[in-house]
């Protein structure tokens, strides 16, 4: 989230509410931007492996729990 507000109460009910990543002060540095969206990116793609995992382990785990065939 990048804002020119400075109302603190203001921007964590914003950061709250939108689920930001993180929360950049003006005036910001491409550095410091261009590392927030990389580390960003990385949860993202984090978070799509877990979710993927979990599924994956799920349907292992109804696999196994299926009755033998006869």
């Amino acid at each position: 989230m990048l804002t020119a507000y400075t109302d603190t109460p203001a921007i964590i009910a914003a950061v709250n509410r939108a689920g930001a990543f993180r929360f950049i002060t003006k005036p910001w540095q491409a550095e410091h931007l261009l590392l927030a969206v990389g580390e960003a990116r990385e949860m993202v793609y984090q978070r799509r492996a877990i979710r993927r995992l979990v599924e994956l382990v799920a349907q292992r785990n109804d696999e196994l729990a299926a009755p033998w065939p006869s």
